[in-house]
């Protein structure tokens, strides 16, 4: 889950954009004798250790990528020099706003009818995960006011400090919020980073309309965080963040739009209930290994074909051995 505030401080210098062309020197050896498997597993471990990195779980070296194509290099360093400079603008501009945790919680919520809750700083906590990563723990009673229903979400302010927000139980078993927190950190953080790299137009949508280039974005965005933080593969569109009445809204202007954009993610959800399983299947196959098909994808289109292009080779792999039923305590005659 992720909400984007907007105009909401002044705008900062804009970041140089990176160059895409330039970081890697050519250098072909190694790169043939990958499989198509086998690169997106690294690409895949390389944007987790990244993700994990930022909330301080990374242990070791960082995964070599030296043996991917020079496009795919590009984009994992470019996304990751794009984190590490906006980190580094977000650390330097609360220092020098002098900010703690209500400041940073106050840009979604200043002039709302929910700025009375977070008056009592005593309900939530800053925690810098890296250098200007930052996480708020919220009380959960606090958080269900703020945000009903939701686990956890990122907060993404363009010309602020963008944050995740994660639920903080006080009666839950130490096991209860580990498995809470082992999946919802590392999903808010990516919508974090990710949005980072798009501000930075590191990526890109070509889709046939405006709301369905907004429609895919959200679904790879959500599918990516899905993959990198081992939650369910699936995906939905911008218009499931809309409220009821914007929606509705919505629908009635674009009725053949809004059907086409639920016809899209429908079909796309389906197909990735067939990638999930065959991945649960197979022997040395991983969620995070559909991550770099993912991001290299524009479209709803080159999404499936970039995943069908991968499951050929998914298929291949040894299955895992079926496993043995249960004994029945009936006797069947």
């Amino acid at each position: 889950m992720e909400i984007n505030q907007t105009q909401l401080t002044p705008k900062s210098e804009a970041l140089p954009i990176l160059q895409k062309d330039t970081l890697i020197p050519q250098n072909a050896e190694n790169r043939n004798i990958l499989s198509s498997l086998e690169k997106s597993r690294i690409a895949g471990d390389y944007y987790v250790d990244l993700i994990h990195r930022s909330i301080g779980r990374s242990e070791g070296n960082k995964p070599n990528i030296s043996s991917l194509d020079q496009d795919d290099q590009n984009l994992l360093l470019n996304i990751e020099k794009s984190a590490s400079v906006h980190q580094t603008e977000q650390k330097v501009m609360k220092e020098l706003r002098g900010w703690g945790a209500k400041d940073i919680l106050m840009q979604a919520y200043s002039g709302t009818a929910r700025e009375q809750l977070i008056q009592d700083g005593s309900q939530y906590t800053l925690i810098e995960t890296s250098n200007g990563m930052y996480q708020l723990l919220v009380d959960s009673h606090l958080f269900e006011k703020l945000r009903p229903g939701v686990q956890g979400l990122a907060v993404k302010v363009p010309n602020g400090i963008s944050y995740i927000m994660i639920r903080d139980y006080k009666n839950k078993s130490n096991e209860f919020i580990r498995r809470e927190q082992e999946e919802n950190i590392p999903h808010e953080t990516h919508h974090v980073i990710w949005g980072f790299a798009r501000q930075d137009k590191l990526v890109e949508t070509q889709e046939s309309h405006p709301e369905m280039s907004k429609a895919y974005s959200r679904f790879q965005d959500e599918l990516l965080a899905k993959a990198c933080s081992g939650g369910s593969l699936v995906g939905y569109s911008h218009l499931s963040m809309m409220d009821a009445k914007a929606l509705a809204e919505f629908t009635q202007k674009n009725p053949e739009l809004c059907q086409e954009i639920y016809s899209q993610t429908n079909a796309m959800n389906t197909y990735l209930v067939d990638v999930s399983r065959t991945i649960q299947n197979c022997e040395n196959v991983v969620d995070s290994d559909i991550i770099l098909a993912t991001m290299k994808s524009r479209s709803f289109d080159e999404l499936r074909n970039n995943l069908q292009e991968l499951m050929v080779e998914i298929n291949q792999q040894p299955k895992k051995p079926a496993a043995t039923p249960l004994p029945s305590s009936w006797n069947v005659v």
